[in-house]
């Protein structure tokens, strides 16, 4: 993962993900980390385009809260450490992959959607398709 191929709201969605990982006490770093920052960034790309696609918000917090709640919780020494989880690993390779198939210069919010979309077995995905 190159982050120089990487839009700078997409940098932001990626780093504020983190922290909402880190925040929840979780060790793996989820798709539904990113969705979920995604959705809570009001004035971000994701909740307009979604909202323009006919798909409730609303349906995709509720899901994607209770998705991160059923995460583990890590606490004591192992805390405050955190790790890509494969599937994030392949949102990733598969936005990076599309970018670079639509001849686009940098992987933006919109296209890390799509990728969660495409990847088969992650839960962010799901919610999404759920949600429509």
């Amino acid at each position: 993962m190159d982050l120089n191929k990487y839009s700078e709201k997409t940098k932001e969605i990626l780093q504020n993900a983190q922290m909402t990982a880190l925040a929840r006490g979780h060790q793996r770093f989820t798709p539904e980390h990113l969705l979920h920052t995604m959705i809570e960034d009001e004035h971000g790309p994701a909740p307009r385009l979604l909202e323009s696609m006919g798909i409730s918000l609303d349906a995709i917090k509720t899901a994607t809260v209770k998705a991160l709640d059923k995460l583990p919780k890590v606490e004591g020494e192992g805390a405050g450490q955190i790790y890509m989880a494969p599937e994030t690993a392949r949102v990733f390779e598969q936005a990076e992959k599309m970018t670079q198939e639509e001849g686009d210069s940098f992987v933006t919010v919109e296209r890390l959607l799509q990728a969660m979309l495409a990847v088969a077995q992650n839960e962010a995905g799901r919610i999404l398709k759920s949600a429509d």
